[in-house]
């Protein structure tokens, strides 16, 4: 996300996003014992890339990438943890930053 950061690179986007949905899909598959680890590092990975997504996308308001973040965001699970919402609050806040204007 560094080097396309601020920039509003599409192609940058379209990769992040289906990466975006790619750890979402493997997160609802079935976890448990041991495997509940997996579904921390899908949720982990899921925020990194939520936040260069952001970045890519900072200070545009983009509106699709708005709308998955906010579907990140209204989840309530036992496994989401404060980091989670932390990450996903500054993913959001990193794409209006300078308040839209690009």
């Amino acid at each position: 996300g560094l080097r396309f950061a601020g920039s509003g690179e599409k192609r940058a986007l379209e990769l992040l996003m289906g990466h975006i949905s790619q750890f979402a899909s493997l997160r609802r598959l079935s976890c448990d014992g041991v495997r509940k680890v997996d579904r921390q590092l899908m949720e982990n990975c899921l925020c990194v890339v939520a936040i260069s997504a952001s970045l890519v996308m900072a200070g545009t308001g983009n509106v699709d990438l708005l709308r998955v973040l906010r579907k990140l965001r209204e989840r309530v699970e036992p496994e989401l943890h404060y980091g989670h919402h932390m990450a996903i609050g500054i993913a959001i806040g990193f794409l209006f930053v300078g308040g839209g204007r690009a």
